[in-house]
């Protein structure tokens, strides 16, 4: 299995929606600043949250939160209609992490675990 961990703001407030099949998904943007030759560069992703964790994810997660992802990652690839070739990095969430922000602006640090949430899929490793 490959796995992917991950530590950036959300671009995005969660969509929550069903498929075909009944399955819950929440869908939200994640933001990975680094820099490269002196130069800030911006990757996004797109994470996937299933079933109860979609819902949880839903209610906490917000634009600007500062989470940690661990998942399952993904690309696709396609042709936009003005025949620019296009990608995208997805993650299906396996563990989510989320620090709110202090509201006052004050402070850009993380408050404390009473602010804290964790989701997580018990993954059962055969070995």
């Amino acid at each position: 299995m490959i796995k992917v961990t991950l530590l950036g703001r959300v671009g995005s407030d969660p969509v929550l929606r069903a498929t075909k099949t009944g399955k819950t998904v929440a869908n939200f943007s994640v933001a990975d600043n680094q820099k490269e030759a002196g130069e800030q560069k911006t990757t996004w992703y797109s994470v996937s949250c299933w079933d109860a964790k979609a819902e949880i994810a839903e209610k906490i997660v917000r634009k600007g939160d500062l989470v940690y992802v661990e998942g399952v990652p993904s690309v696709s690839s396609w042709t936009d209609k003005q025949g620019v070739a296009r990608s995208e990095i997805s993650i299906s969430c396996r563990f989510l992490q989320v620090e709110k922000q202090k509201k006052d602006g004050a402070s850009q640090e993380p408050v404390g675990s009473t602010q804290s949430a964790n989701i997580n899929d018990d993954i059962d490793i055969p070995f």
